[in-house]
Parts: C-alpha cells; structure tokens; sequence
C-alpha cells in the first residue's frame, strides 16, 4: 500500500469530510480523532499491515506521519 492510499483508508474510515489530510495533518485537528478514531487506526493496522499498534502508542501521536512510522515506513511502497 502507498502512503497516499493509507491516508485515503484513513479518511474513509474516519469519515472525514472537507478537510484536504497530508502527512503532516495534526490529528487533535480533526474533529473526527477520538477514541473510535484510534480503534479504527488499530485495525487498519492489524489487517492491512498486520501490525500491532496499542491504544497507548496512539496516546502519543501528534501527527498523522507518526502514526505511519508506528505502522513502519518500510510497510508502504
């Protein structure tokens, strides 16, 4: 999976709207982040990556780049 396509699952699941999101998006921007949020994070790690990411992990996350270094750079093409 490409980058790009990981922030367009990531939209999609999180049901954003109207909002243009890069790698670079601080995600206590988005309206959308909360705690389902994070839950949708853990499993598109776990089933397109196969990638274990705890909710403590995403505690941390500032941006939507550091989700993506949790999930490993090498995973995307």
């Amino acid at each position: 999976m490409k980058i790009e396509e990981f922030i367009d699952l990531f939209v999609e699941e999180l049901e954003i709207e109207d909002i243009e999101v890069t790698q670079d998006t601080e995600l206590s921007s988005l309206a959308e982040w909360d705690s389902m949020a994070v839950l949708a994070v853990i499993a598109i790690a776990s089933e397109n990556f196969n990638v274990k990411i705890t909710a403590m992990q995403l505690k941390d996350v500032k941006l939507l780049k550091d989700i993506i270094n949790l999930i490993g750079a090498e995973q995307f093409e």
